[in-house]
């Protein structure tokens, strides 16, 4: 693979992360928890390093229709 073995679970974790962050009404802190990440600051790291921005900047707007109910 060419990285440490830490590194690839990591990169793991932080790729599902992202897909929770954009799918799951759940708050960063649940999702850090849920991928197995105890230290909110370090995942904001791991996150910056792999996709170049914050977790709090890939979260959509709520839905329309989630706003009127």
């Amino acid at each position: 693979i060419g990285m440490r073995m830490t590194d690839y679970f990591n990169k793991l974790k932080i790729h599902r992360a992202y897909s929770l962050i954009q799918s799951s009404p759940d708050s960063i802190d649940q999702i850090c928890e849920a991928v197995g990440i105890n230290s909110k600051s370090y995942f904001y790291v791991l996150f910056k390093n792999e996709f170049g921005t914050t977790p709090k900047s890939i979260i959509g707007p709520p839905d329309a229709t989630e706003q009127n109910e």
